[in-house]
């Protein structure tokens, strides 16, 4: 819920970034502070499937907003 948050806050133009951009998920690592895509060692990681569920979440997000006009 943390990559959904942070996406679409910087989609909306929050986080004095780009409004209206994606972040990758390198961007989206840096800025929750966590390690992307860690498969050497255990540790609290964002993974590519929880960055792409966030963005397929974002997708539904902007739909139903767009419905709601």
């Amino acid at each position: 819920m943390q990559i959904l948050a942070v996406v679409f806050g910087v989609w909306l133009g929050a986080y004095d970034m780009r409004q209206g951009t994606l972040l990758t998920i390198d961007e989206v690592g840096s800025t929750l502070n966590v390690p992307v895509n860690v498969k050497d060692r255990d540790v609290f990681h964002i993974t590519t499937e929880e960055y792409l569920l966030a963005l397929t979440d974002l997708i539904e997000e902007l739909v139903s907003v767009d419905h709601d006009k």
